[in-house]
This record gives C-alpha cells, structure tokens and sequence, in this order.
C-alpha cells in the first residue's frame, strides 16, 4: 500500500512539473516589454519635474520583472514670475511586482533608481516607488499605461533644493 500510495504521489507531482513547464514561455522574448511614457509630478518648492522615459523590461517569471529605464528629465521652475529649467538625462533600473491580475490586465507594484549620466545641467539621485496599471497585450502590438507614484530626487547641483512628491504617468506598453 505505501509503495502504491509512493508511485501515486510521484506520477502526480510529474504531471503537475509538465503542466507548469508548457505554461512557460515559449521564447525568450515572449518575456520582454517597452514602454514610453511621460512622468509629470506636482509641484514643490517652485519646482514641477517633466520626464520622458523609455522602459525596457524583462518579465523571468509570471509575477517578476526587471527594469531598465532611461529618461530626459525637466525640471520646471516658476519664481516671482521668471520661468526656466533645468534639463538631465537619467538612466537606472528596479524591479517589478505584479501585485494583482486577471485575463485582460496587470496592476505592479515598481521600485526603480536612477542616477543621471553625462554632462547635465542637474546632477541627481532618484528613488521611485510606483503603482502602474497596463492591459495585457494579446492580439494588438501595444496597449496603454498608467501610473501613480512618490518619487525622491536627491540633487547633486549646488543651489538645489532635492525634490521629493507624487508623480503621474501615462504611456504606451509595446
């Protein structure tokens, strides 16, 4: 009996290992994403920050994901009356969580650091923590995106204040 009750529980966990294995991706690229958005947080201390951004990422299971992200980053000043900014380019990377999801879409939980790169005019630390929502890609070749987050940019610039607050983001998910 406990030979035959062995020979059952092993079948059962082969059947179960194959069912999981042709639920995996056929390719490595049935993984990977990209998406352009825009970025825009609220203001503070006279400060709006504007950011395009570019997003590659690479889901290694159904629930995971790793990013990498580059953005064009503005950060908009308007103080007694006189308007500029300030531009960088940031390039960093995070994790994504799939937080919940059904047939037709996907909520992540996304945590990402960026740090700019080259010659900018505002050098700066971000911190970002984010919750996204996008439809899954079937049968079309993109799909839209959306985003709330708090994101802490650390400024590196002398005479800058660091700027910390809540971000919005709309895009596209190729």
């Amino acid at each position: 009996m406990k030979k035959l009750m062995m020979m059952l529980l092993l079948v059962s966990s082969a059947i179960g290992i194959q069912a999981q294995e042709s639920e995996q991706k056929s390719s490595l690229l049935d993984g990977l994403n990209f998406e352009i958005k825009t970025v825009y947080g609220l203001k503070q201390h006279s400060m709006n920050p504007l950011n395009l951004n570019m997003q590659l990422s690479y889901s290694y299971t159904d629930r995971l994901s790793l990013l990498i992200s580059a953005e064009r980053n503005y950060m908009l000043f308007s103080e007694n009356g006189n308007k500029w900014y300030m531009n960088a380019t940031s390039l960093g990377g995070g994790m994504a969580y799939v937080w919940t999801k059904d047939k037709h879409h996907n909520f992540d939980v996304r945590l990402q650091v960026l740090n700019t790169i080259g010659n900018s005019q505002w050098k700066h630390t971000a911190y970002d923590i984010g919750l996204s929502w996008y439809e899954k890609r079937e049968k079309r070749a993109c799909s839209p995106f959306i985003g709330i987050g708090f994101r802490y940019q650390k400024s590196h610039t002398a005479d800058m204040r660091d700027w910390c607050g809540l971000y919005a983001t709309v895009g596209v998910r190729f």
